[in-house]
């Protein structure tokens, strides 16, 4: 197995010019392409059993890092894998493993659709956890007395279901006749219609909107803890801060 592996990465090797792939992808000859899909797993997992187990992290203030961490798993368990398939083409001759990779998710269409379903709701739920994540930050750090009353246990669980049914909602449409569940060329394996222009812009468009969200109140915080000294005494113990206000 790790051989044939290793024949279709030499090929795409000499066809793109990429002298180092040898080295990112094998160990010692071998080709590692699972080993690294159980290295990511194996993180993504310690982080969900860690928050769960212990009863210092087991709190709601964590559980968009359990979101995050869960959207990761379902990346890196599906995903990875039929990007190596989708390279590799299986059962096909190595010199054609890149140009017949789309045939083969074409002959296993419960594969691709399965596949698709899974990745563009996963990467969109992960985005925004990392956006949940910043706007939490922000208001533990500078306004704890908002956060205890706009992140309270009910409301960050309907935050995490919201983000979690707005993800799937968002790709909904490849099954309705706005863009297509299909092989992606791009990405290699099947995800969303990168080829129709319009979905292509507005599932773009709204990963860029996550990320921005995330980049905003991250720079709030940094000005926050540049500008003030109660910030940094609120990180080490915000809840005791806010007793002795109520004193």
């Amino acid at each position: 197995m790790t051989g044939f592996f290793y024949d279709r990465l030499h090929y795409l090797e000499r066809a793109s010019g990429m002298q180092n792939t040898k080295r990112i992808w094998t160990h010692n000859g071998e080709v590692q392409p699972y080993g690294i899909i159980a290295r990511v797993l194996s993180y993504v997992i310690a982080v969900i059993t860690t928050v769960l187990c212990d009863k210092k992290l087991r709190k709601i203030k964590n559980a968009f890092i359990v979101s995050l961490a869960v959207a990761d798993f379902w990346v890196s368990s599906v995903t990875m894998p039929a990007s190596i398939i989708g390279i590799s083409a299986v059962h096909m001759k190595p010199s054609k493993g890149v140009l017949f990779g789309r045939q083969w998710f074409e002959h296993h269409y419960v594969v691709c659709a399965f596949t698709s379903t899974v990745c563009a709701p996963a990467c969109m739920a992960s985005v925004c956890s990392i956006a949940w994540i910043a706007v939490h930050r922000y208001f533990y750090i500078g306004q704890y007395g908002d956060c205890v009353i706009y992140f309270s246990r009910k409301r960050v669980l309907f935050y995490i279901f919201a983000t979690w049914s707005f993800s799937f909602l968002i790709h909904l449409p490849n099954h309705l006749g706005w863009g297509q569940t299909r092989y992606s060329f791009m990405l290699r394996f099947c995800s969303i219609d990168t080829d129709l222009l319009s979905y292509a812009i507005f599932y773009s468009a709204l990963v860029i909107l996550a990320l921005i969200v995330s980049f905003v109140f991250y720079v709030r915080i940094y000005h926050l803890l540049r500008s003030t000294n109660l910030a940094k005494r609120i990180i080490i113990g915000p809840e005791n801060l806010l007793r002795k206000g109520k004193r």
